[in-house]
């Protein structure tokens, strides 16, 4: 920058700065080759605050530029701190503002540079004091005039890059800059435009919804009526950005709006799906009636009042249909293209998610109705109706069914990729096949469900609120899971028992999990006092479901343990009622389903129930098969609870001897599954019991390899 008269004398603090401005920041060197003052540009960007006399620095140099140069340099801060040289090049030459010129006097000033295509302003503060040497209305004035220019030219050339350009000075001039009348619908369409592309290019809502915004806003008074289309799309995308950025303000305006504008219901679909999101996340009690009542307009039935017995024979009625169809002819159907269905499965898939948790009786209904409308046109949903399909089937006891629907479910789900749906179908599949195939194998299935439903919420903002809606169900399970592994390894807090169950309020799903969870912990660490409170607690709200949800898995084993534990305590033949029904519940899934899996649960059960009736000999024998089959299906925590369950019997037998060898293998078993508290808790036991430490167990000796 070149030095002019008395540049070099203002003041900072009542010191006179002589012959290098600003000097003690180094922001000015003298290059003694040019002659001339240089901004040091690198110590411009690490020192950005600058003083008030440096502000009125730069109004003096600005202002001593010649007025064509004062103008270019205007002009070039309405875009910020960088801008193309393209831009400036296409206002030169269509709007004849003569910039070019001018810039170059600015740029021999020092106060702007130009290279690799852009000019630079050299510091945040001179394009700000640039910026505001010029009127509030001259500024909207020239951001509209620009923007039109170059809206006009994106449009034409399809330049996304430079179309976000001109809508962003359009947008900052706002709807009263607007000098043609006729702009206004040509902006709100081009903010469409250019919300769409963020939205589906680059996934970023937040843009997106500016845009959406901005083009609400140059909509005229009687838009609803004479730009209908174009109004209905513009609520619509931004009322799906406002959920995806959780701005639930705007949410709530924008889909009040539509409410209230749109011709007819099926205008106003995609705001009540949003909507329907919404409560998921926020008000999930309300989300089951809304839904209800959503399906209900679009003549789609959930009736709340059906019998138990009603949807049984609704359910035998879809098998028996199913069971004429084949799996290839439902894959082969043509794809679903009505709209009215197509929102209808939507609606029904979100349902879904509410009802397994506030009303789990209305899931049959819900998974029935979606299977109904997938045989006449497949969709993407349709995954998820065949997926809970397969769990009610299991559910009522037949496997080999549910397996075959799991199947077909994932097969869907390929036949459409991946989509918001698949973590969710890929779970409750993974679980039904766990029935039938080792468990080993499947868990391949929960780890697929884990990766779909993680890069869908990474590589697509809006499975933010997919996300939401999914972990409604799944953030109980990882709750659930959380406080149990707490309890087991030790070392983390939770919260308390009293808060988590408050938070289960309206699932009486979560909260069997949890009080499942609780019991199996009573059990693990021989809580006597905790079993029983627990056990009367969860037989209270505890019936068969009729699909089956990942908590079931262990259920009846569990509860027949625990049983069979009460009965030998209070000797209450109730308990030995009980046991025997969850026992037989066991049974059947290790004789219909997969022995690998459930065999070595129905051995141990039958050790308990010999111990409980007093045959120790067959006891013994069920309690060896029970320890060796859990070591061959390779389940680590079964093998230390049968170890340990049959150390108890061995120890209140008399038999100290085969009691610390059994204790010992639990302990063992307990470590090498990571169970640090209930591996103290046992040493403790040894110690007070048999007054020496475990030592590491040769398993070999025993049960072989």
């Amino acid at each position: 920058m070149r030095r002019r008269q008395g540049e070099g004398n203002f003041k900072k603090g009542g010191r006179k700065h002589n012959n290098q401005p600003h000097g003690d920041e180094g922001l000015l060197r003298i290059n003694l080759a040019r002659h001339r003052w240089e901004w040091d540009e690198e110590a411009m960007v690490s020192s950005r605050e600058l003083s008030d006399d440096v502000v009125t620095f730069f109004v003096q140099c600005i202002s001593s530029l010649p007025v064509d140069a004062n103008a270019a340099l205007g002009t070039l801060s309405c875009f910020g701190n960088s801008t193309s040289c393209e831009v400036i090049e296409a206002l030169d030459g269509i709007l004849g503002l003569k910039l070019l010129d001018p810039l170059d006097i600015v740029i021999r000033e020092g106060l702007v540079s130009k290279r690799n295509g852009e000019y630079l302003i050299s510091h945040d503060r001179i394009q700000e004091v640039a910026y505001s040497m010029m009127s509030d209305h001259d500024c909207k004035i020239n951001h509209m005039k620009y923007g039109i220019c170059l809206m006009e030219m994106a449009v034409r050339k399809g330049d996304n890059a430079l179309l976000f350009t001109a809508m962003t000075q359009i947008n900052t001039g706002g709807p009263s800059a607007v000098f043609d009348t006729d702009h206004y619908a040509v902006i709100a369409e081009n903010n469409l435009l250019a919300g769409k592309i963020v939205m589906t290019e680059f996934s970023d809502f937040s843009k997106a919804f500016s845009y959406f915004d901005n083009g609400i806003s140059f909509l005229r008074k009687n838009h609803w009526r004479e730009q209908y289309n174009l109004s209905l799309e513009l609520h619509n995308l931004a009322a799906k950005c406002s959920l995806t950025i959780k701005d639930y303000t705007s949410l709530t305006i924008i889909c009040n709006t539509v409410w209230r504008n749109a011709k007819g219901f099926e205008d106003k679909l995609e705001v009540s799906l949003i909507t329907m999101s919404f409560l998921i996340h926020s008000k999930i009690a309300e989300s089951v009636g809304y839904g209800i009542a959503s399906l209900r307009k679009i003549d789609v039935i959930i009736s709340e009042s059906t019998s138990q017995d009603d949807i049984l024979e609704k359910l035998s009625q879809t098998k028996a249909m199913l069971h004429e169809v084949s799996d290839d002819t439902i894959l082969s159907k043509q794809t679903m293209s009505e709209y009215k269905s197509l929102t209808a499965m939507s609606f029904l898939a979100r349902l879904i998610f509410s009802v397994q948790i506030v009303k789990p009786n209305l899931l049959p209904l819900v998974t029935m109705q979606m299977i109904s409308l997938t045989m006449d046109g497949l969709s993407p949903m349709s995954a998820v109706g065949f997926a809970y399909f397969s769990a009610m089937v299991s559910g009522l006891g037949d496997f080999q069914e549910g397996h075959r629907f799991a199947k077909l479910a994932m097969l869907l789900l390929d036949k459409f990729g991946n989509n918001k749906y698949s973590g969710q179908v890929l779970s409750v599949c993974a679980n039904v096949l766990s029935y039938i195939e080792p468990f080993q194998v499947v868990k391949e299935y929960w780890v697929r469900g884990e990766k779909a439903a993680m890069a869908s919420v990474r590589e697509e903002c809006e499975k933010a609120s997919q996300f939401a809606e999914g972990n409604v169900v799944a953030s109980f399970y990882i709750q659930n899971l959380r406080y149990f592994i707490s309890h087991v390894v030790g070392g983390q807090e939770v919260e308390r028992d009293d808060v988590i169950e408050g938070n289960l309020v309206h699932s009486a799903a979560g909260l069997q999990l949890f009080l499942l969870s609780k019991l199996y912990l009573a059990l693990i660490f021989n809580d006597l006092g905790n079993m029983l409170l627990i056990a009367h607690k969860y037989s209270d709200i505890t019936s068969r479901p009729l699909f089956l949800h990942a908590g079931y898995l262990n259920q009846p084993f569990l509860c027949a343990l625990v049983c069979y534990r009460m009965f030998r305590v209070t000797h209450d033949p109730v308990w030995m009622e009980r046991a025997r029904g969850h026992h037989r519940d066991t049974d059947s899934w290790s004789e219909n389903g997969s022995v690998w899996n459930f065999g070595h649960k129905c051995s141990l059960l039958q050790a308990e129930e010999m111990y409980s009736t007093g045959d120790s000999k067959r006891a013994q024998d069920f309690y060896d098969s029970a320890i060796s089959c859990a070591r061959q299906s390779k389940f680590i925590i079964d093998e230390a609870l049968s170890s340990e369950l049959a150390a108890n019997f061995y120890l209140n037998s008399g038999d100290k001897s085969n009691a610390f060898h059994y204790y010992s293998i639990a302990h063992s078993k307990y470590l090498e599954w990571g169970a640090l508290s209930k591996v103290a808790k046992l040493n403790t036991l040894a110690e007070e019991t048999f007054g020496i430490s475990f030592a590491p167990v040769n398993f070999h000796k025993k049960f072989g390899p």
